[in-house]
């Protein structure tokens, strides 16, 4: 990974004690850092440091995590990342126009720090294959095969804590969201909005630099343009919208912008759901045949006459954004190793599928065991609400929020998208600040700061919940 050792180190180090059940041999923890006892005693009081809620505790020949919640840990990664200066650097040149000086001046370190960290960043979009480059001609700007520069930055900006740019472009996403719910009523669920946010902010920032991932409209399908015209003639309307792109992005709003700034996959996921769309990859069909096999043999709790669009979607998601996940994932995150370590006779079964289908021409066997736990990843993770369940009772949620959490705002969303099919649910808000309210009245209480109280009816969160949550959740609906 391109970040500081350090860094790379504490996030590990927090994932491998949760991947072992909070508690290990200190020697243990020692031989996988590759440290010493001395370092690894600084990198714990360090993340101490960060909140009250999580704690790591060395005592006699052991190393116990104190932490009841999968989601401190994702919240302290995110704070740990955002001191790395490779990121700080990255991000920089990704969103402005800095040259050497003006970085050198930004960071607080030297010119000779810069090139040194722009090298070692290029080091590692070259070993991990990635069409990705950082030049200088003036300033500095990053270069390459444009859909993996973008996928690349939205996973990358999902992983890190600063959410202002977002919330400076609410009204570029609240229109774009207000034209997916309308039209495409069926297939389009709130809970991917901030994956869609990111991506706008991403693309208007690369087409601001005359990046592009489309030079004329005749090079899309042509269903695709069709949407592409939709959603246009829709949105130019819109005269504030158009006002704010234009005079903030410096650009010409026109259907050529359109094609460049909205997620084109995810109007393929949309078509490919609706009309058996083809994707044209010839991946497709390779990873269509591993996830029947899959299926055959592991089976899903969906009904079966909708496996077919489950594939469907699968194959999308698998498809579209696979490869480059790969990458992200297994550097940021090792419980997908552990992931895969649970799940042996499946991963191993996956793999023996992977290898005979010739889906990678390259003989990397570690590419192979990635693309399995990037698999078990999107079938573990995967959305049911496409696949029918009957709204039964009541649910009834306290959701405390702190302010400037842009996950606040969005939280409601995620939550009836993924049950509003099993359950009405009614959700009051109350400021983290205030508390007059009556527990009793309430199933679940739901807070993005941790809380000591509420016991047996509390949950924690921190951007998106994780699949711990939504089990914790579901128990405690299921106890009501």
């Amino acid at each position: 990974m391109f970040i500081e050792n350090n860094i790379s180190k504490k996030i590990d180090l927090m994932y491998y004690l949760e991947a072992n059940g909070g508690i290990e041999a200190t020697e243990e923890v020692v031989k996988f850092l590759d440290t010493t006892i001395v370092t690894l005693k600084k990198y714990i009081e360090e993340i101490n440091t960060l909140t009250d809620s999580y704690e790591i505790v060395i005592k006699g020949n052991s190393i116990r995590l104190n932490s009841n919640y999968r989601q401190n840990s994702i919240l302290i990664s995110k704070r740990i990342l955002n001191d790395s200066t490779n990121l700080q650097l990255l991000i920089l040149i990704f969103f402005h126009q800095y040259n050497l000086t003006e970085i050198s001046e930004y960071l607080y370190v030297t010119k000779s720090t810069v090139l040194y960290k722009v090298n070692q960043i290029n080091q590692y979009f070259a070993d991990e294959e990635l069409s990705i480059k950082i030049i200088y001609n003036d300033y500095y700007e990053i270069v390459g095969r444009e859909r993996i520069v973008r996928h690349f930055f939205r996973v990358l900006l999902l992983e890190m804590d600063d959410y202002e740019v977002l919330r400076e472009n609410q009204i570029i996403f609240n229109e774009v969201h207000l034209f997916f719910e309308k039209n495409y009523r069926d297939y389009h669920t709130r809970h991917e909005s901030l994956v869609i946010d990111t991506y706008l902010l991403i693309a208007l920032n690369r087409v601001s630099k005359h990046y592009y991932l489309h030079d004329d409209l005749e090079q899309l399908d042509g269903e695709i343009k069709t949407e592409i015209m939709i959603i246009y003639n829709t949105l130019v309307q819109k005269k504030p919208f158009v006002n704010f792109i234009e005079s903030t992005y410096n650009v010409t709003f026109s259907p050529y912008l359109i094609a460049n700034i909205i997620p084109i996959e995810y109007i393929e996921e949309i078509l490919y759901l609706k009309k058996g769309y083809m994707l044209n990859d010839d991946k497709e069909h390779k990873i269509s045949d591993i996830l029947k096999c899959y299926l055959r043999k592991y089976g899903l709790c969906i009904p079966l006459n909708k496996q077919e669009r489950y594939i469907k979607y699968l194959t999308n998601q698998l498809v579209t954004i696979g490869p480059i996940n790969q990458v992200i994932l297994r550097d940021f995150d090792i419980n997908y190793k552990k992931l895969a370590e649970i799940n042996l006779e499946k991963s191993s079964f996956l793999y023996q599928l992977i290898a005979s289908s010739a889906l990678f021409l390259t003989d990397r066997e570690s590419l192979k065991y990635e693309f399995c736990i990037f698999f078990l990843t999107i079938i573990d993770e995967v959305r049911k609400d496409y696949f029918g369940m009957n709204q039964s009772e009541s649910i009834r949620i306290l959701l405390y929020y702190s302010e400037n959490n842009i996950y606040s705002e969005i939280f409601e969303s995620i939550l009836k998208d993924k049950y509003e099919n099993q359950y009405k649910i009614n959700i009051d808000y109350i400021n983290i600040l205030y508390n007059d309210f009556q527990v009793k009245n309430y199933d679940v209480i739901i807070s993005d700061i941790y809380l000591e109280d509420f016991e047996g009816k509390y949950l924690y969160y921190s951007r998106y919940p994780s699949n711990k949550f939504w089990q914790e959740f579901e128990q405690m609906v299921l106890m009501k």
